[in-house]
């Protein structure tokens, strides 16, 4: 949404005497009706994502991001579920029940912003908006631990029994090589990085639906800007 200015404007001078002064004092006011120099335009490009390229506008990239996410997830299931049957995981009671929770979280999250954008309502927005912070930052703390562990190493007896009571810890060395854990904890922060994304869509889509409502009201209510350009003295001498 932005203002525009207008070539023609509506002055009104009237002199009003001060208190306590022997002077009147002119008053140059200059009135701006607002609501007819308000816009408020769709198709800006502040409302185009720049994670579609600036391809897509906001409403049907929340469409396309959502559908991504449900489909990045899938494949994170299909991923742990081969690992699982691979006999890769060792804490499957503690995984499991990890990957449901957050299974379930994504759904209510791809589903508020699904409604949301299809009704126009903000507040669900913000549910898939703070589902996505939440998910990130524990994407990124999950991965730090793992460097913090690979760090440590054999120094702590602790730190060196949790990655064999979670995985099996040869079949991953023999998979991925020695320095597993950091290539975990990179995975780990690129799916922390790809729900930036997402979460960046529906913040553009967000933007886009306050700033409609903002001009709505302006519209609706209606508004006049009263300036003072200038205070001019009728007597220079005093």
């Amino acid at each position: 949404m932005k203002v525009e200015p207008t070539n023609e404007t509506e002055k009104e001078k009237k002199n009003y005497p001060l208190s306590n002064s022997n002077f009147s004092t002119l008053y140059n006011i200059k009135k701006v009706p607002s609501i007819s120099n308000i816009t408020f335009s769709q198709t800006s490009p502040d409302y185009y994502p720049s994670q579609c390229c600036e391809a897509l506008h906001a409403s049907n990239a929340v469409y396309l991001s959502s559908i991504l996410q449900l489909f990045f997830f899938i494949c994170i299931g299909i991923l742990y579920y081969m690992l699982e049957q691979q006999n890769y995981v060792a804490a499957i009671a503690v995984f499991r029940p990890a990957l449901i929770f957050f299974g379930i979280v994504n759904l209510i999250g791809i589903f508020c912003a699904l409604i949301g954008v299809f009704r126009e309502e903000n507040i669900l927005l913000q549910v898939q908006i703070t589902i996505l912070t939440g998910l990130i930052t524990f994407a990124d703390i999950f991965a730090l631990c793992l460097i913090f562990i690979m760090a440590i190493g054999t120094r702590s007896k602790t730190t060196s029994s949790i990655p064999g009571k979670l995985v099996n810890v040869d079949k991953f060395e023999l998979l991925l090589g020695p320095f597993w854990i950091y290539i975990c904890a990179i995975s780990l922060h690129m799916c922390a990085a790809a729900m930036m994304c997402f979460n960046g869509v529906n913040k553009k889509f967000s933007t886009y639906l306050q700033d409609k409502s903002r001009y709505q009201k302006l519209k609706n209510h209606g508004t006049e800007n009263v300036q003072v350009l200038k205070i001019i003295p009728t007597d220079e001498n005093v």
